[in-house]
């Protein structure tokens, strides 16, 4: 038998290429963020509109706000922490890893971390940050104004996706219910639930939800507004849609209707409400609604703020401007007071795609669509 302690080591041309990309592509990530740290500190994305670093991230690269996060919670750090970041810049350890390691490295103890780290994983890391971290009471005062959940409609997907988070004594509370209520699933024969963890603590989500409904009685029932063609309403075909934007089967939105109170809005063949004409500028609860569930949030970009919204008429009111859905997007205060106090405007199709014209007269664009020679002067 070949003992394979001592046989040669196995080439893999491959992996070793892969490598190698992998570390010129580590060396110009840690230039990027090192930059970026920099435009973070001299707060340089308020000149972009934007209302923090996170947002313009969002925008300007296309990242998720999680990992608009990660990328300056690494970047904030790198410069204090020089072993880190060199090893990061030539591709001994990931972002992942590195972002774990800037929660608990300090210049004292960066060398042995990093050492340690090469030979774990992200998600082993992540454990040992939490384990590593002491958190004093002051602290935890600090952390409550941090708590949060969001939630989104994926249209083409039709789910609902959550994202939050929660400080330890809460989020403890509820990993237990979501778990007590998962596990009371029944088991086949041979002792194994028929589905996943994640699909039975989804359900899990949703019994606690419709169980806190429930105790309250019809005062809390939902409103669903269910938008559907005149043709489809009269043929029983097609589909439906709800307030929120999820497409659903006329039979899914009958069903739905029965435990809930809705409300029918009827579309023309071309699936446009009628506005409310040129008469008022009072925005009907029903537009409102509708405005909300197209737009889902703040139409400037990389913003998407959801709360504490307007509906801003493109065309003004005092104009001849329409309160109709063709004329009308969503703004949070904040740049809603841009488009009106500083300078800026907004022009296009609320149903299609808007351009946002900078004071100076430039229409905004991301970073990452900017022409090379623009870049490079």
């Amino acid at each position: 038998m070949r003992n394979l302690a001592t046989a040669p080591p196995v080439v893999r041309p491959a992996a070793m290429r892969l490598g190698r990309l992998h570390a010129a592509m580590a060396g110009v990530l840690v230039e990027l963020l090192c930059e970026l740290a920099e435009f973070d500190s001299e707060e340089l994305w308020r000149t972009d509109g934007a209302t923090d670093m996170v947002s313009w991230l969002t925008y300007e690269f296309g990242l998720l706000p999680r990992n608009a996060r990660g990328w300056l919670e690494v970047a904030r750090r790198l410069d204090e922490l020089p072993e880190v970041r060199r090893r990061l810049a030539s591709g001994e350890l990931s972002l992942d890893q590195v972002r774990a390691l800037v929660k608990i490295a300090t210049p004292d103890n960066e060398f042995d971390l990093a050492e340690m780290a090469s030979d774990m994983t992200a998600a082993e890391l992540e454990r040992l940050a939490r384990k590593a971290t002491e958190i004093p009471n002051h602290q935890l005062v600090a952390d409550e104004p941090h708590r949060h959940l969001e939630w989104w409609w994926e249209r083409n997907e039709r789910f609902l996706h959550l994202e939050g988070r929660l400080p330890a004594a809460e989020g403890t509370v509820v990993e237990k219910a979501l778990l007590r209520i998962a596990a009371e699933e029944r088991f086949d024969a041979s002792g194994i639930p028929f589905r996943p963890m994640q699909e039975r603590a989804a359900d899990a989500l949703a019994v606690m939800a419709e169980e806190a409904l429930q105790r309250h009685g019809e005062a809390l029932r939902p409103t669903m507004v269910i938008h559907v063609s005149a043709e489809h309403l009269a043929g029983g075909g097609g589909s439906a849609v709800t307030e929120d934007g999820p497409v659903l089967a006329i039979e899914t939105a009958r069903r739905l209707a029965c435990d809930a109170n809705w409300q029918l809005v009827i579309d023309d063949a071309q699936g446009a409400p009628l506005g409310v004409g040129r008469r008022t500028r009072r925005i009907p609860a029903w537009l409102t609604r509708l405005i909300k569930a197209r737009d889902e949030g703040c139409r400037f970009p990389g913003c998407g703020r959801t709360r504490w919204t307007h509906a801003h008429h493109i065309a003004h009111w005092a104009n001849g401007g329409p309160t109709d859905l063709d004329n009308l997007i969503t703004l949070c205060g904040f740049h809603h007071r841009k488009l009106h106090n500083e300078g800026w405007e907004v022009r296009g199709d609320p149903n299609g795609r808007i351009d946002w014209i900078h004071p100076h007269g430039w229409t905004h664009q991301p970073a990452r669509r900017l022409p090379q020679q623009a870049l490079a002067g």
